[in-house]
């Protein structure tokens, strides 16, 4: 139900954001874009994703031993949520529950870091 939902809400507002965009002039321009640019500006994001993640184990060393293929995935999903939901305070608690749960971490380093 939920989904459903969720669904419906996406479909009305891409049909709100899309109503007033000459379609044939949109697709004119996407084919005269040079997609090239995106391959180093993808490289460079995960990269900067990758030093995220890097430090984030530099913080966590004195608590729990994670590894970066455990804090990659949670550092990656904070992220989406903090696309999805631009309420910082909510995305740090969640970032911080995601990790507990991967890790062996004590609470109490949560609640120092947050």
């Amino acid at each position: 139900m939920t989904r459903a939902i969720g669904l419906l809400l996406t479909v009305i507002f891409l049909v709100l954001a899309l109503q007033r965009v000459d379609l044939p002039a949109f697709v004119d321009e996407l084919k005269r874009v040079n997609y090239v640019w995106l391959i180093p500006s993808a490289v460079c994001t995960l990269l900067g994703y990758f030093v995220r993640t890097v430090r984030w184990r530099v913080i966590l060393s004195g608590a729990a031993q994670a590894p970066l293929s455990t804090l990659f995935p949670v550092l990656i999903m904070g992220f989406a949520r903090t696309t999805c939901c631009r309420a910082a305070s909510a995305n740090s608690g969640a970032r911080i529950c995601s990790v507990e749960s991967a890790t062996c971490a004590k609470r109490s380093l949560w609640l120092r870091l947050w």
